[in-house]
């Protein structure tokens, strides 16, 4: 396959052949993971972590494993949107800063997709899961 343009952060995928790879729609090319992506992601296991460990240590040992995925579900929204506030304000500073200084803006749409998933996770779980119980 051609080499992927320079500058575009995409790694060559490895393939068998040439024909196996014209018939990928990616086109033989992979994108990296971004560091935002990366640190997002890294959030997330911290917030998860922290809300075990929390739970673990507080919930009485005679509840049900749903109670406890429940609650520990609860806790993970509650809990990321505090680790996601401070990504958001740092995300529209720098687009503020690229309009101000005539460069072109990343792309941002990282932090909306994850408020967009707590908001409708949050909803799911008071609206469904939380009465069922």
């Amino acid at each position: 396959p051609p080499p992927p343009p320079k500058g575009s952060g995409d790694v060559p995928l490895a393939v068998g052949s040439l024909e196996a790879s014209r018939s990928l729609p990616c086109r033989g090319v992979v994108p990296r993971m971004s560091g935002d992506f990366a640190f997002l992601l890294g959030g997330a296991g911290i917030v998860g972590l922290c809300s075990s460990v929390v739970l673990v240590h507080f919930a009485q040992r005679e509840v049900g494993w749903l109670s406890f995925l429940t609650s520990l579900l609860g806790f993970v929204l509650s809990f990321g949107i505090i680790a996601l506030v401070p990504y958001d304000v740092w995300e529209a500073l720098t687009l503020a800063d690229a309009k101000q200084t005539g460069r072109e803006p990343r792309a941002q749409v990282l932090a909306g997709a994850s408020w967009e998933l707590i908001y409708w996770a949050t909803f799911l779980l008071c609206w469904l899961l939380c009465p069922v119980l």
